[in-house]
């Protein structure tokens, strides 16, 4: 059964949000299709994305657990074994023309090692990858996501990124496009890339094998001037046959909200759907400005966008369809981002952060996840276009998500009896001392610290891919998290 789509969030130029808005919209996406199994993968070398994934950056939380896992399935290892499938198909084809050379290779297989014969297993009549060997599943590791969830992570520091040829690449794009039809069951893809044309190999490869791209930009011209050798980049690629990829959307990111009502000022007509907040007068003046050149470029290589209809087609309609405001997350995706807890699963209260504490409140969480559902259902629409499995066929495409919530993970008790008698059992184990904070109108909030542990429960993966089990000593991880609850 194929891949349902696959988006790919790149741009040359660097923090613009391609990790942040990669990491909010795939959490977000499977909340909304707990029957599809949303398979993140992390083509960049700083492995932000897996960090966030895996725990967060509060205290390398994330970190730890990558350099236990990376081992087991990375990205650099994903393209290699694509890049072997190719090989090996093609020595297949000449093995098959030489019986003696046949004879010999064969001779030196069956020498092998069997360790290093099951981990260069493929599917030589079909020539493509097993995707499910390479996708860890991240309820076993950050329990605060949603089940539905897998990534396949950078290879940091571990396999260094490889710099693929030309021939190579399209070698890796060709045998993963094919395995992407080839999976069981309902699956959507998520790439986050990395910036820099130095690091563009990756880039092309996630391209390659993506049906459409988002590109993250902020409201700045020069941002806009990395996005063309990105669209020449992709050109060539359909060129060549290599991709099929088209520009679904163009998202301006990290505006910042004047009002919180609907924006009725970025276009003439339409443009207002695709923003659920009003961004500043001096921001509506440069997006207007960009969007002009966004047409532009339609107008010159159409096939390189989905929503170009043809010539006839008016600006302000193009715009409404292919551009989207995305908001300035500020503290609640700092928090989202050093927990490990996207904001589509994020709960209110204190959070410990890298450098401070965080205070989040209901209001100011359901607005950002209001921006991230605007472009949840924007996915949608342009997966119904290549999926060729009807949406309305995916079982339980609306069936509640098993998401647990913060509070639960922490495992707090908002009871206002906090008694202290030895025989009283307690949800969480006290470590930090409680001090009173007077709220307004008079009555008081008490803070309190509790430890968590979340288990790991990754022997079995180890045992399968012969990894020594003292590569994977963080079976438990501790971290402090702080509540309110009322005194």
């Amino acid at each position: 059964m194929p891949v349902l789509s696959t988006h790919c969030f790149a741009n040359h130029r660097g923090g613009v949000g391609k990790t942040t808005l990669t990491f909010q919209v795939s959490a977000a996406y499977a909340l909304a299709h707990p029957s599809e199994k949303v398979f993140v993968i992390d083509a960049s070398d700083a492995g932000d994305l897996s960090e966030m994934l895996m725990g967060g950056l509060f205290e390398e939380r994330g970190r730890q657990v990558l350099m236990q896992l990376v081992p087991l399935a990375n990205t650099t290892r994903l393209f290699l074994r694509a890049l072997a499938c190719h090989s090996s198909s093609h020595l297949k084809e000449a093995l098959e023309q030489d019986g003696e050379i046949s004879a010999v290779v064969s001779k030196v297989i069956k020498e092998m090692p069997k360790s290093i014969k099951e981990a260069s297993e493929f599917d030589s009549e079909r020539c493509c990858v097993n995707l499910e060997e390479f996708a860890i599943p991240l309820e076993h590791v950050n329990p605060r996501l949603p089940s539905n969830m897998y990534v396949c992570p950078s290879g940091l520091d571990v396999e260094q990124s490889i710099a693929f040829s030309e021939p190579q690449r399209y070698s890796i794009i060709s045998v993963l496009r094919e395995s992407f039809k080839l999976v069981n069951g309902y699956w959507k893809i998520f790439i986050d890339t990395d910036a820099g044309f130095e690091n563009d190999i990756y880039c092309s490869i996630s391209v390659g094998i993506s049906n459409f791209c988002l590109i993250p930009l902020h409201a700045d011209m020069v941002d806009w001037y990395r996005v063309e050798p990105l669209l020449a980049e992709n050109k060539a690629l359909r060129e060549s046959g290599h991709s099929d990829a088209r520009v679904q959307m163009i998202l301006w990111n990290g505006l910042t909200v004047k009002f919180n009502s609907r924006c009725f000022s970025v276009s003439a007509s339409g443009a207002s759907k695709k923003c659920v907040f009003t961004p500043t007068k001096a921001e509506q003046d440069v997006i207007r400005s960009l969007n002009e050149l966004v047409f532009k470029e339609a107008e010159k290589n159409p096939e390189l966008f989905l929503h170009y209809e043809g010539g006839g087609m008016n600006p302000d309609e193009f715009h409404s369809k292919s551009c989207m405001c995305i908001r300035n997350f500020s503290v609640v995706g700092v928090a989202s981002r050093d927990s490990g807890i996207p904001i589509a699963c994020i709960s209110p209260g204190t959070f410990h952060g890298q450098h401070m504490t965080y205070l989040l409140n209901e209001a100011v969480i359901e607005r950002c996840r209001e921006n991230m559902n605007e472009l949840v259902k924007a996915i949608d629409a342009a997966t119904e276009l290549v999926s060729l499995t009807p949406l309305k066929d995916v079982p339980s495409r609306k069936e509640k998500q098993k998401v647990t919530p913060s509070s639960a993970l922490l495992k707090v008790t908002r009871s206002t009896n906090q008694g202290s008698g030895a025989g009283r059992k307690r949800v969480g184990q006290k470590v930090g001392g409680g001090r009173m904070k007077r709220k307004r109108g008079g009555s008081t909030q008490k803070t309190k610290t509790y430890n968590t542990r979340h288990k790991y429960p990754l022997r079995d993966r180890v045992r399968r891919n012969a990894v020594p089990l003292g590569l994977i000593e963080l079976t438990e991880h501790s971290s402090t998290s702080t509540v309110l609850y009322d005194a």
